[in-house]
């Protein structure tokens, strides 16, 4: 049956990217967690979506500042609140870093954790840091999503059992030939974007039938991002997608339901 991946965690009810979130999304059943990997001035792994922390971190002061990821210490950031942007509640709730994360992984190996393709751009030094982490961490069901070969095979050869997410528009069959190829041993998802909203910054098609028998001739099918009861069928019924991404808006009960209604 198909299963449904939190986008940033429950994002529509809680703050994105942190482990309120992720605990959220283990709390309410969902299958996957994708979420987004970034690096700090002192090359510590956290998760949060955008380079800046402007849209979702708030100073001591509640200020907002446009200050990349990158060009902040670990420390400075956990001197930042990334919860009250989402309601007062939530204040006081830190950004994560990965080795709370892949902690969190290794107590919950029933859930599928799923890291953002940004990894690809990392620094060299960095890339290798992240991917060691994943590595070490023995136990946990991790993934990656991947469109770059040389990563995809640089991250096979690093992380034992790794799970590929493969998210590039190219699914010719000469590549996903070459792309089962390298992922030999390892279970490979071919991401498609469903019937939704389609992102401005996304520069291919959303998913036909066509294009989901030609993915699930090499790997399993994920959908992404969704938010209806009405593109959630047809990604399970038309699409027969093994897994589908939604930011918090479909619960895993509507999967049951859609199936049992066919």
């Amino acid at each position: 049956m198909t299963k449904l991946q939190a986008h940033r965690g429950v994002s529509t009810e809680y703050p994105e990217n942190t482990m309120v979130a992720y605990n959220a999304a283990k709390e309410q059943g969902y299958a996957a967690i994708e979420l987004d990997p970034k690096y700090t001035a002192d090359g510590v792994i956290v998760l949060h979506h955008d380079m800046s922390v402007k849209r979702t971190g708030r100073t001591a002061d509640g200020e907002q500042i446009d200050v990349p990821i990158s060009e902040l210490t670990l420390a400075q950031l956990m001197e930042m609140d990334f919860g009250i942007f989402k309601g007062e509640e939530f204040k006081g709730t830190k950004i994560p870093t990965l080795a709370e994360l892949l902690e969190f992984a290794k107590e919950n190996p029933q859930i599928h954790i799923k890291f953002d393709n940004v990894w690809e751009k990392f620094p060299d030094e960095i890339k290798r840091s992240f991917l060691s982490q994943l590595a070490a961490c023995k136990g946990a069901y991790l993934g990656i999503s991947c469109a770059n070969l040389d990563c995809i095979k640089m991250a096979v050869e690093m992380v034992e059992g790794i799970t590929i997410h493969y998210d590039d528009i190219n699914i010719e069959d000469e590549r996903l030939e070459t792309l089962t190829q390298i992922c030999k041993g390892h279970e490979l998802y071919i991401w498609l974007l469903g019937k939704t909203v389609k992102p401005k910054w996304f520069k291919g098609e959303r998913a036909t039938l066509e294009m989901c028998l030609q993915a699930k001739k090499y790997a399993k099918l994920g959908i992404w991002v969704l938010a209806t009861e009405e593109e959630l069928d047809v990604a399970v019924n038309v699409f027969g997608a093994d897994l589908v991404e939604t930011n918090g808006q479909l619960k895993p009960a509507m999967v049951e339901a859609i199936s049992k209604s066919k």
